[in-house]
Protein backbone atom coordinates (compact mmCIF):
# COMPACT_ATOMS: atom_id res chain seq x y z
CA UNK A 1 0.00 0.00 0.00
CA UNK A 2 2.77 2.36 0.81
CA UNK A 3 4.59 1.89 -2.38
CA UNK A 4 1.45 2.47 -4.40
CA UNK A 5 0.69 5.78 -3.06
CA UNK A 6 4.58 6.71 -3.01
CA UNK A 7 4.07 5.47 -7.24
CA UNK A 8 0.64 7.94 -7.20
CA UNK A 9 2.77 10.88 -5.25
CA UNK A 10 4.91 10.89 -8.27
CA UNK A 11 3.07 10.61 -10.66
CA UNK A 12 0.76 13.56 -9.74
CA UNK A 13 3.98 16.11 -9.37
CA UNK A 14 4.72 14.86 -13.04
CA UNK A 15 2.88 17.82 -14.03
CA UNK A 16 4.76 20.71 -15.61
CA UNK A 17 7.97 23.15 -15.61
CA UNK A 18 10.94 24.08 -16.67
CA UNK A 19 13.64 22.39 -15.24
CA UNK A 20 14.33 18.83 -14.90
CA UNK A 21 14.83 16.81 -11.55
CA UNK A 22 16.55 14.16 -10.70
CA UNK A 23 16.62 11.21 -8.45
CA UNK A 24 19.77 9.56 -7.32
CA UNK A 25 19.60 7.42 -10.13
CA UNK A 26 17.68 8.05 -12.81
CA UNK A 27 15.63 10.99 -14.22
CA UNK A 28 12.52 10.93 -11.99
CA UNK A 29 10.29 14.07 -13.06
CA UNK A 30 10.22 16.49 -15.26
CA UNK A 31 11.18 20.24 -13.94
CA UNK A 32 10.46 21.99 -10.77
CA UNK A 33 8.34 19.41 -8.56
CA UNK A 34 9.81 18.42 -5.38
CA UNK A 35 10.66 15.16 -4.13
CA UNK A 36 9.76 14.59 -0.79
CA UNK A 37 10.49 12.22 1.54
CA UNK A 38 11.46 10.91 4.90
CA UNK A 39 15.29 12.06 4.36
CA UNK A 40 16.20 8.70 3.02
CA UNK A 41 16.17 10.05 -0.50
CA UNK A 42 18.31 13.39 0.07
CA UNK A 43 21.23 11.48 1.17
CA UNK A 44 22.78 13.10 -1.66
CA UNK A 45 24.08 15.97 0.73
CA UNK A 46 26.33 13.81 3.02
CA UNK A 47 24.55 13.27 6.32
CA UNK A 48 21.92 14.97 8.18
CA UNK A 49 21.63 18.49 8.42
CA UNK A 50 22.57 19.26 11.95
CA UNK A 51 21.29 22.29 14.03
CA UNK A 52 17.80 22.48 13.78
CA UNK A 53 14.95 22.04 16.03
CA UNK A 54 12.02 22.21 13.46
CA UNK A 55 10.20 19.15 13.09
CA UNK A 56 9.34 18.63 9.47
CA UNK A 57 9.98 16.86 6.19
CA UNK A 58 13.32 17.35 3.99
CA UNK A 59 12.91 18.00 0.49
CA UNK A 60 15.57 17.62 -1.96
CA UNK A 61 14.59 19.73 -5.18
CA UNK A 62 17.13 19.24 -8.69
CA UNK A 63 17.32 21.39 -11.05
CA UNK A 64 19.34 21.98 -14.41
CA UNK A 65 20.73 25.16 -16.12
CA UNK A 66 18.76 25.50 -19.22
CA UNK A 67 20.10 25.22 -22.65
CA UNK A 68 18.16 28.03 -24.98
CA UNK A 69 18.82 28.11 -28.90
CA UNK A 70 15.51 28.88 -29.71
CA UNK A 71 13.08 31.65 -27.73
CA UNK A 72 9.96 33.28 -28.28
CA UNK A 73 9.52 36.62 -26.97
CA UNK A 74 6.15 38.52 -26.05
CA UNK A 75 6.28 42.20 -25.05
CA UNK A 76 3.24 43.34 -23.37
CA UNK A 77 3.39 46.87 -22.91
CA UNK A 78 1.10 49.57 -21.69
CA UNK A 79 -0.59 51.97 -24.11
CA UNK A 80 -2.15 54.24 -21.54
CA UNK A 81 -1.36 58.44 -21.31
CA UNK A 82 1.74 58.53 -19.22
CA UNK A 83 3.94 56.14 -21.22
CA UNK A 84 5.27 57.61 -24.11
CA UNK A 85 8.65 58.62 -22.51
CA UNK A 86 8.85 54.97 -21.43
CA UNK A 87 7.82 53.60 -25.03
CA UNK A 88 10.57 55.74 -25.99
CA UNK A 89 13.03 54.32 -23.83
CA UNK A 90 12.05 50.54 -24.53
CA UNK A 91 13.11 51.72 -28.10
CA UNK A 92 16.38 53.24 -27.69
CA UNK A 93 17.77 50.68 -25.81
CA UNK A 94 16.62 47.96 -28.12
CA UNK A 95 19.73 47.30 -29.90
CA UNK A 96 21.05 46.46 -26.41
CA UNK A 97 18.76 43.83 -25.91
CA UNK A 98 19.36 42.43 -28.81
CA UNK A 99 22.84 42.22 -29.09
CA UNK A 100 22.62 40.69 -25.15
CA UNK A 101 20.84 37.93 -27.09
CA UNK A 102 22.87 37.66 -30.08
CA UNK A 103 25.73 36.85 -27.31
CA UNK A 104 23.95 33.88 -26.13
CA UNK A 105 23.44 33.04 -29.84
CA UNK A 106 19.84 32.34 -29.70
CA UNK A 107 17.41 32.22 -32.38
CA UNK A 108 15.46 34.49 -31.03
CA UNK A 109 11.69 35.92 -32.18
CA UNK A 110 10.32 39.23 -30.69
CA UNK A 111 6.62 40.37 -31.09
CA UNK A 112 4.74 43.38 -29.17
CA UNK A 113 1.39 43.76 -28.32
CA UNK A 114 -1.00 46.05 -26.14
CA UNK A 115 -2.40 45.84 -22.65
CA UNK A 116 -5.03 48.28 -23.98
CA UNK A 117 -8.34 45.18 -24.49
CA UNK A 118 -10.88 47.61 -25.25
CA UNK A 119 -9.85 47.82 -29.04
CA UNK A 120 -11.49 45.78 -31.48
CA UNK A 121 -7.23 44.78 -32.47
CA UNK A 122 -6.62 43.88 -28.66
CA UNK A 123 -4.88 40.77 -28.07
CA UNK A 124 -3.29 41.44 -31.18
CA UNK A 125 0.47 41.14 -32.32
CA UNK A 126 1.43 44.43 -33.64
CA UNK A 127 2.38 44.51 -37.77
CA UNK A 128 5.01 46.59 -38.80
CA UNK A 129 5.74 46.60 -42.44
CA UNK A 130 2.88 43.86 -42.53
CA UNK A 131 5.09 41.56 -40.27
CA UNK A 132 3.47 40.41 -36.97
CA UNK A 133 6.79 39.00 -35.43
CA UNK A 134 10.16 39.72 -36.18
CA UNK A 135 13.10 37.12 -36.79
CA UNK A 136 16.30 38.14 -35.39
CA UNK A 137 18.03 34.89 -36.74
CA UNK A 138 16.72 35.59 -40.67
CA UNK A 139 17.83 39.74 -40.90
CA UNK A 140 18.92 40.98 -37.11
CA UNK A 141 18.64 44.67 -38.47
CA UNK A 142 15.32 44.76 -39.94
CA UNK A 143 14.05 42.76 -36.98
CA UNK A 144 15.12 45.03 -34.89
CA UNK A 145 14.44 47.84 -36.82
CA UNK A 146 10.64 46.36 -36.60
CA UNK A 147 11.00 46.36 -33.31
CA UNK A 148 11.95 49.30 -32.18
CA UNK A 149 8.89 50.79 -34.12
CA UNK A 150 6.58 48.01 -32.68
CA UNK A 151 7.13 48.96 -28.93
CA UNK A 152 5.67 52.35 -29.72
CA UNK A 153 2.19 51.03 -29.38
CA UNK A 154 1.12 54.56 -29.03
CA UNK A 155 -0.93 56.38 -25.75
CA UNK A 156 -4.47 57.34 -25.01
CA UNK A 157 -5.63 53.52 -24.44
CA UNK A 158 -7.43 52.06 -21.72
CA UNK A 159 -6.43 53.40 -17.79
CA UNK A 160 -7.26 49.94 -16.49
CA UNK A 161 -4.25 47.94 -17.29
CA UNK A 162 -4.99 44.17 -17.68
CA UNK A 163 -1.56 43.23 -18.64
CA UNK A 164 -1.85 39.65 -17.98
CA UNK A 165 -4.72 39.04 -19.46
CA UNK A 166 -3.33 40.67 -22.49
CA UNK A 167 -0.24 38.73 -22.60
CA UNK A 168 -2.16 35.15 -22.34
CA UNK A 169 -4.97 36.41 -24.86
CA UNK A 170 -1.77 37.80 -27.32
CA UNK A 171 0.13 34.90 -26.84
CA UNK A 172 -3.09 32.09 -27.26
CA UNK A 173 -2.76 31.61 -31.20
CA UNK A 174 -6.06 31.33 -31.83
CA UNK A 175 -7.19 34.23 -33.88
CA UNK A 176 -5.16 35.20 -37.15
CA UNK A 177 -3.41 38.07 -35.64
CA UNK A 178 -1.17 36.19 -33.54
CA UNK A 179 -1.94 32.61 -34.94
CA UNK A 180 1.80 31.03 -35.94
CA UNK A 181 3.96 33.20 -33.67
CA UNK A 182 4.92 30.19 -30.83
CA UNK A 183 7.11 27.82 -32.13
CA UNK A 184 6.88 24.55 -30.93
CA UNK A 185 10.63 23.95 -30.34
CA UNK A 186 11.37 27.38 -28.63
CA UNK A 187 11.23 28.23 -25.22
CA UNK A 188 8.80 31.12 -24.11
CA UNK A 189 9.45 34.33 -22.45
CA UNK A 190 6.71 37.09 -21.84
CA UNK A 191 8.09 40.71 -20.80
CA UNK A 192 5.28 43.25 -19.26
CA UNK A 193 6.36 47.11 -19.67
CA UNK A 194 4.08 49.22 -17.15
CA UNK A 195 4.03 51.62 -14.93
CA UNK A 196 0.69 50.64 -12.95
CA UNK A 197 0.43 47.05 -11.01
CA UNK A 198 -1.53 44.62 -13.51
CA UNK A 199 -5.36 45.23 -12.92
CA UNK A 200 -6.54 42.21 -14.79
CA UNK A 201 -9.49 40.53 -13.46
CA UNK A 202 -7.97 37.24 -11.86
CA UNK A 203 -6.37 35.82 -9.16
CA UNK A 204 -2.58 35.71 -9.49
CA UNK A 205 -1.94 32.09 -8.66
CA UNK A 206 -4.71 32.15 -12.00
CA UNK A 207 -2.23 33.61 -13.98
CA UNK A 208 0.56 31.78 -12.74
CA UNK A 209 -1.46 27.99 -13.18
CA UNK A 210 -1.65 29.32 -17.07
CA UNK A 211 1.81 30.75 -17.23
CA UNK A 212 3.48 26.96 -16.26
CA UNK A 213 0.71 25.61 -18.93
CA UNK A 214 2.47 27.36 -21.87
CA UNK A 215 5.92 26.91 -19.94
CA UNK A 216 6.41 30.47 -20.15
CA UNK A 217 8.65 32.46 -18.39
CA UNK A 218 7.56 35.97 -16.94
CA UNK A 219 10.05 39.37 -16.93
CA UNK A 220 8.72 42.82 -15.85
CA UNK A 221 9.45 46.02 -16.41
CA UNK A 222 7.41 47.63 -13.77
CA UNK A 223 7.31 50.74 -10.80
CA UNK A 224 9.80 49.60 -7.53
CA UNK A 225 9.22 50.52 -4.26
CA UNK A 226 11.18 53.06 -3.04
CA UNK A 227 9.04 55.86 -3.18
CA UNK A 228 5.55 56.72 -0.98
CA UNK A 229 3.59 58.32 -3.29
CA UNK A 230 0.31 58.71 -1.51
CA UNK A 231 -0.68 56.79 2.21
CA UNK A 232 -0.40 53.03 1.15
CA UNK A 233 0.93 53.72 -2.18
CA UNK A 234 4.47 53.23 -2.79
CA UNK A 235 6.08 52.99 -6.43
CA UNK A 236 9.15 55.22 -7.69
CA UNK A 237 9.99 58.34 -9.66
CA UNK A 238 12.55 59.10 -12.38
CA UNK A 239 14.31 61.47 -12.49
CA UNK A 240 15.04 61.47 -8.83
CA UNK A 241 16.61 64.50 -7.93
CA UNK A 242 15.34 65.19 -4.73
CA UNK A 243 15.26 62.42 -2.80
CA UNK A 244 15.41 63.80 1.15
CA UNK A 245 11.91 65.06 -0.32
CA UNK A 246 9.19 63.42 0.61
CA UNK A 247 7.15 62.96 -2.99
CA UNK A 248 3.66 64.35 -1.36
CA UNK A 249 5.85 67.35 -0.56
CA UNK A 250 7.61 68.17 -4.40
CA UNK A 251 6.19 71.13 -5.53
CA UNK A 252 3.78 71.13 -8.59
CA UNK A 253 6.70 72.41 -10.86
CA UNK A 254 9.26 69.56 -9.52
CA UNK A 255 6.70 67.03 -10.46
CA UNK A 256 5.81 68.15 -13.62
CA UNK A 257 9.90 67.51 -14.33
CA UNK A 258 9.68 64.29 -14.09
CA UNK A 259 9.61 61.66 -16.97
CA UNK A 260 8.04 58.83 -14.88
CA UNK A 261 5.57 57.80 -11.84
CA UNK A 262 5.04 54.66 -11.57
CA UNK A 263 3.31 52.50 -8.76
CA UNK A 264 4.47 49.12 -7.20
CA UNK A 265 4.17 46.41 -9.86
CA UNK A 266 3.72 43.92 -7.01
CA UNK A 267 1.69 41.40 -8.94
CA UNK A 268 3.99 41.32 -11.97
CA UNK A 269 7.06 41.32 -9.79
CA UNK A 270 5.60 37.82 -7.97
CA UNK A 271 4.67 36.38 -11.28
CA UNK A 272 8.62 37.24 -12.34
CA UNK A 273 10.13 35.62 -9.38
CA UNK A 274 7.51 32.75 -9.63
CA UNK A 275 8.33 31.71 -13.15
CA UNK A 276 12.27 32.25 -12.38
CA UNK A 277 12.28 35.51 -13.99
CA UNK A 278 13.28 38.98 -13.50
CA UNK A 279 12.06 42.62 -12.75
CA UNK A 280 13.46 45.59 -13.58
CA UNK A 281 12.77 49.33 -12.65
CA UNK A 282 10.41 51.49 -15.15
CA UNK A 283 12.28 54.77 -13.03
CA UNK A 284 15.80 53.54 -14.63
CA UNK A 285 16.55 56.66 -16.67
CA UNK A 286 18.41 54.24 -19.36
CA UNK A 287 17.00 51.02 -19.97
CA UNK A 288 19.61 49.46 -21.97
CA UNK A 289 21.23 47.54 -19.17
CA UNK A 290 18.26 47.11 -17.31
CA UNK A 291 16.76 45.15 -20.82
CA UNK A 292 20.11 43.79 -21.33
CA UNK A 293 19.75 41.79 -17.94
CA UNK A 294 16.73 40.45 -19.10
CA UNK A 295 17.75 39.42 -22.56
CA UNK A 296 20.41 36.79 -20.57
CA UNK A 297 17.75 35.78 -18.69
CA UNK A 298 15.79 34.73 -21.19
CA UNK A 299 18.61 33.34 -23.20
CA UNK A 300 19.03 30.67 -20.06
CA UNK A 301 21.33 32.59 -18.11
CA UNK A 302 19.06 32.02 -14.55
CA UNK A 303 19.54 33.62 -11.46
CA UNK A 304 17.00 32.40 -9.68
CA UNK A 305 15.23 28.92 -9.28
CA UNK A 306 12.12 28.78 -7.45
CA UNK A 307 10.93 26.05 -4.82
CA UNK A 308 7.81 24.58 -4.72
CA UNK A 309 7.52 23.86 -0.60
CA UNK A 310 7.94 26.48 1.52
CA UNK A 311 11.34 26.10 3.61
CA UNK A 312 12.30 26.70 6.88
CA UNK A 313 14.97 29.04 4.89
CA UNK A 314 17.61 28.19 8.00
CA UNK A 315 17.70 24.68 7.07
CA UNK A 316 18.47 25.21 2.99
CA UNK A 317 21.66 24.41 1.58
CA UNK A 318 22.52 24.53 -1.73
CA UNK A 319 24.96 22.45 -4.36
CA UNK A 320 26.35 23.33 -7.73
CA UNK A 321 27.61 20.47 -9.87
CA UNK A 322 28.02 18.13 -6.20
CA UNK A 323 29.85 21.24 -5.05
CA UNK A 324 28.07 23.58 -2.24
CA UNK A 325 27.73 27.03 -2.79
CA UNK A 326 28.24 29.19 0.53
CA UNK A 327 24.97 31.68 1.30
CA UNK A 328 25.43 34.95 1.21
CA UNK A 329 24.07 38.14 2.09
CA UNK A 330 21.27 39.29 -0.36
CA UNK A 331 22.97 41.37 -3.55
CA UNK A 332 26.28 39.93 -2.82
CA UNK A 333 29.23 39.18 -5.17
CA UNK A 334 29.53 35.61 -4.87
CA UNK A 335 27.32 32.35 -3.25
CA UNK A 336 23.67 32.86 -3.29
CA UNK A 337 20.73 34.02 -0.83
CA UNK A 338 16.78 33.09 -0.32
CA UNK A 339 14.26 35.62 -1.14
CA UNK A 340 11.03 35.16 -0.06
CA UNK A 341 8.62 36.40 -2.93
CA UNK A 342 8.56 33.40 -5.41
CA UNK A 343 10.52 31.21 -2.60
CA UNK A 344 13.51 31.49 -4.90
CA UNK A 345 16.75 30.83 -4.40
CA UNK A 346 18.94 33.65 -5.71
CA UNK A 347 22.41 33.03 -7.00
CA UNK A 348 25.40 35.78 -7.08
CA UNK A 349 26.58 36.58 -10.57
CA UNK A 350 29.88 35.28 -9.58
CA UNK A 351 27.96 31.76 -9.05
CA UNK A 352 25.07 31.90 -11.73
CA UNK A 353 24.69 28.02 -12.89
CA UNK A 354 25.59 27.95 -16.86
CA UNK A 355 24.33 25.01 -19.25
CA UNK A 356 24.85 22.00 -18.41
CA UNK A 357 25.36 22.57 -14.37
CA UNK A 358 22.83 20.62 -11.90
CA UNK A 359 21.51 22.25 -8.79
CA UNK A 360 20.72 20.80 -6.13
CA UNK A 361 18.47 22.47 -3.02
CA UNK A 362 17.99 20.62 -0.04
CA UNK A 363 15.81 22.31 3.07
CA UNK A 364 13.53 21.42 5.39
CA UNK A 365 9.56 22.11 4.68
CA UNK A 366 8.05 24.78 7.25
CA UNK A 367 5.47 23.30 9.59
Amino acid sequence: MTRFVFAAAVLLLCACSDDDVYSRNRPLLRSGKANVSTGEQAVDFEGPAQGFSLAGRWVTERFRAAQVSKLDLLWVIDGSDSMAEEQGKVAAAAARFVEALGSRQVDARLAVTAMDLTEFQSGCLKSIDGQRWFDLAVNSALATDRFRRAVAVGVGGSTTEAGLVAGLVASAGDRSCNQGFLRPDAAFTVIFVSDEDDQSPMQLETARRWMLARRAQVHAVVGAAGRLLAPGIHGCISPDRWPAIAYPDLSTEQRGSLDTIAVFGQRYRALAAATGGVSVSICEEDFAEPLAQVALAAAGVRQRYGLNVVPDPNSIAVQLDGQVVVRSTPGGDFGWWYEEEGRNVVFAQANIPEWPASIAVRYLAAP
